[in-house]
């Protein structure tokens, strides 16, 4: 009998435990189902880590989940457009629906996939805004340096990318990997990481102050270009990986938190307008770790 997975009504970052609790059921069950009949909006976030957690069942060559669509016809139209129920029931060969750039599975850098949708976002009233058609750009070629490089995921990473009608992008990518606070504390000189630091404090100083896993370099892992492009247009970037969750966004402050569940791998997500001129927010952040 299959162990039944239901997505929350409101499939999103809002609800991110109970997303996250949905990947950890699934990625344990024998036989699972995933029914996402009382979903009625999922974003980028949600979509990300779910397939995730899909894939990574296909590569241990685990039973296909069975998937139930939605009951709102909305939100079964994206799924539909994202070809999630082929991801689920079908196991063979990558994600890449055949109607739709907004979701993919990648497992190494692919520009021209890029370029399209920092061609799509950056569009504005009068054509690409070349400044917003460089942010996206930017944030995605961080993103999956990110993953490719430092996450060591066997599946890849996978790109979800929604834009809505006022032009807002909500965009996330989601790896299977090691984590990056396991990358951090893997790769850095001893005494640079301290053994009694959180995961989420060495996400926090990751993103904040350049700690990265990269010998000898600084920068981050990228993340700290996105957090710049993302909240100097008042965007907020989350990033939940393992035990961390932390937010980073204008007016706001820094929010890190432990969690009891622990998510396999990373996922960080984006909500932000690339069309918006930048702006500067340095001093509107503070760090809170708790």
């Amino acid at each position: 009998m299959a162990d039944v997975v239901e997505l929350p009504a409101v499939c999103g970052l809002e609800n991110a435990d109970a997303i996250v609790a949905c990947c950890i059921s699934l990625e344990a069950a024998d036989v699972a189902e995933i029914d996402a009949r009382r979903c009625e909006s999922i974003d980028a976030f949600a979509i990300a880590t779910i397939a995730a957690a899909v894939i990574s069942r296909h590569s241990r060559a685990e039973s296909a989940p069975r998937f139930r669509a939605p009951a709102s016809s909305e939100t079964s139209a994206l799924f539909i457009r994202l070809g999630f129920q082929e991801l689920c029931e079908s196991p063979n060969g990558d994600w890449k629906p055949a109607s739709t750039f907004e979701a993919r599975q990648l497992r190494a850098h692919d520009p021209a996939f890029v370029d399209r949708l920092a061609d799509e976002f950056a569009q504005g009233a009068n054509g690409v805004v070349e400044e917003a058609r460089f942010s996206v750009r930017l944030c995605f070629m961080e993103l999956l340096t990110n993953a490719f490089d430092h996450s060591l995921s066997p599946i890849g990473c996978l790109v979800a990318s929604l834009r809505d009608d006022s032009g807002m992008v909500d965009c996330a990518v989601a790896d299977a990997g090691i984590g990056i606070p396991r990358a951090l504390r893997q790769s850095l000189r001893p005494g640079i990481a301290g053994a009694q630091q959180t995961d989420t404090e060495l996400l926090v100083q990751a993103v904040t102050s350049g700690l990265t896993s990269r010998r000898e370099r600084s920068g981050g892992l990228g993340l700290g270009n996105v957090r710049q492009q993302v909240v100097m247009r008042d965007g907020v970037m989350t990033i939940r990986s393992l035990s961390a969750a932390a937010s980073f966004g204008p007016g706001l402050r820094v929010r890190g938190e432990e969690q009891g569940s622990r998510l396999g791998g990373t996922t960080v997500h984006a909500r932000f307008d690339p069309r918006r001129p930048l702006h500067d927010s340095k001093g509107h952040e503070q760090v809170e770790v708790f």
